[in-house]
């Protein structure tokens, strides 16, 4: 067993100290690339952390933009007011316009042999005047044609000065030689040698149809009377409905001012004599307002601090109008009754107020919407990204909305 070898004479203890140097172990090296590995990492983590703020920041400029409410000033108000308007209006009266449709129509009824007529033409003139007094044209005052041949107003008018007048007219003679498609300019006659002979002139609206002298197929009365009542139907809804259409987007019909004139019923007969065809043209003409005139007109009356600036009805409410029962609805001038209850609002430039802030620090935003004043009740502005102070240079980032439900 091991526990029986003898220790041989002679042996002893070997101290630690005994052992050459050679046996004893150094320390490890310091591990030098560990840390070059950790400073190249935190290297390259600052450079991503730089590139990813850079691209944030450019991200964020490249979506920057701003956006602007702006609340317009309104005022609702009560009208039981009267207005006056002119066709040729001097500043601070309303102004206004006259517009005409003209439409043709035709039926066919049934003919009971010929008869013979004699039938004048007859037509619409707008007579204007450069002259500085007013002027009454009577009834039956001529009106020349170029080619000499005479017209007669149908009633008496009369003719403002530096103004103008719708007339009706009748050829002098009948025939169909005085009918006329196109548009044709008058001269009145009686004055001349007067200096009002170069002031006064008159041009046709639409035209000037009916003349006829010959034979034409006899219808019978009550075939007459039921085509008369379709064809003055048919002109009125298709007369009224063109001249709505021809009403500028800026404009409104001024109720009360629309004058139908209803020419002669022509007769043709078919060519086998048993039917004959009636035709018929109607002129509409009314009168219409520039709405923002017509509110700017208003608001003078209704609004006691109010000094002219642009405004529109935010809505008309209950307001009506209606034309004064002693104005003639030909007349040069006008007289309006409005009643009932309208808001207004006042009016700015979008575009301006985006022009005034391009490029300015947003401290500036609360004086640059007073200048806008009255126009502008108050206007918020939001800036992205938040951290900029100022608004874009560049116009297409800003964002400018009107908000009149405030």
């Amino acid at each position: 067993s091991i526990r029986n070898i003898p220790i041989p004479a002679g042996h002893h203890h070997i101290a630690r100290e005994d052992i050459p140097p050679y046996y004893q172990p150094e320390p490890p090296a310091p591990r030098k690339r560990a840390k070059r590995r950790f400073g190249r990492f935190m290297l390259w983590a600052l450079i991503v952390i730089l590139l990813c703020a850079g691209g944030v920041a450019g991200i964020s400029m490249m979506y920057a933009g701003a956006s602007v409410v702006a609340t317009p000033r309104t005022e609702t108000v009560a009208a039981s007011t009267t207005l006056v308007a002119q066709t040729t209006a001097p500043v601070g009266i309303l102004a206004f316009a006259r517009l005409n449709a003209t439409q043709s129509a035709t039926t066919t009824v049934p003919a009971t042999g010929t008869k013979r007529v004699s039938r004048t033409a007859h037509g619409t003139v707008l007579i204007s005047s450069t002259y500085t007094a007013s002027q009454r044209l009577i009834a039956n005052t001529r009106l020349a044609a170029p080619d000499g041949k005479i017209y007669r107003l149908a009633s008496s008018v009369d003719l403002p000065a530096n103004g103008s007048v719708v007339a009706a007219i009748n050829a002098e003679s009948p025939g169909d030689s005085y009918n006329r498609s196109g548009a044709t300019t008058f001269k009145l006659p009686g004055f001349q040698g007067d200096p009002r002979y170069d002031k006064f002139s008159a041009k046709s609206q639409g035209s000037i149809t009916g003349g006829f002298v010959g034979e034409e197929p006899a219808v019978a009365e009550a075939d007459l009377e039921a085509a008369r009542a379709k064809l003055k139907a048919e002109l009125d809804n298709g007369t009224q409905r063109l001249l709505a259409q021809n009403i500028p987007a800026t404009s409104v019909a001024i109720p009360g001012t629309l004058v139908m004139t209803y020419g002669d019923i022509v007769q043709a007969a078919s060519s086998d004599k048993k039917t004959a065809t009636l035709s018929q043209s109607a002129t509409a003409t009314g009168g219409v307002v520039n709405v923002r005139d017509f509110a700017s007109a208003l608001a003078a009356k209704l609004v006691g601090d109010y000094k002219g600036e642009a405004i529109d009805f935010k809505d008309q409410g209950t307001l009506t109008v209606s034309v004064a029962s002693t104005t003639r609805t030909d007349d040069d001038r006008i007289t309006l009754y409005i009643t009932g209850e309208t808001t207004f609002v006042w009016q700015y430039d979008p575009n301006a107020l985006k022009e005034a802030i391009l490029g300015k620090n947003k401290s500036e935003f609360e004086k640059i919407v007073q200048s806008f004043a009255p126009a502008i009740k108050s206007a918020t502005a939001t800036v992205k990204p938040f951290w900029v102070k100022t608004f874009p240079a560049d116009p297409e980032k800003i964002d400018v909305e009107i908000d009149t439900d405030r």
